[in-house]
């Protein structure tokens, strides 16, 4: 039973990030207006909640960067699907221990 928990959890993990890393190539070369945007934008619906908390914690070391370096008002790159990973990975580890101590 253990087993066929793990699995499920693995590969629902592994999709998770799948999706996420489509996401963020879709970001580089969907445009707007052609029908695989309209893909990439529902694709987009599913992972906003998952990446809202890691936004949120973004902007608040964006604010703490202003406040010690006026001058640093705009980074170009977006981090979230980058935290948002690590998180789903550090939650995945403490699950996996879990399931092994069971």
């Amino acid at each position: 039973m253990k087993t066929i928990i793990f699995y499920a959890l693995y590969y629902f993990y592994r999709v998770l990030n799948i999706t996420i890393l489509v996401y963020c190539i879709g970001s580089w070369f969907v445009s707007p207006g052609t029908r695989l945007f309209e893909y990439w934008r529902k694709l987009g619906y599913f992972l906003e909640p998952l990446f809202r908390p890691a936004r949120a914690l973004l902007d608040l070391l964006k604010s703490l960067l202003r406040k010690a370096f006026p001058r640093v008002d705009y980074i170009p790159i977006d981090f979230t699907p980058w935290l948002t990973v690590i998180v789903l990975e550090f939650i995945f580890r403490i699950i996996l221990q879990l399931l092994v101590r069971i």
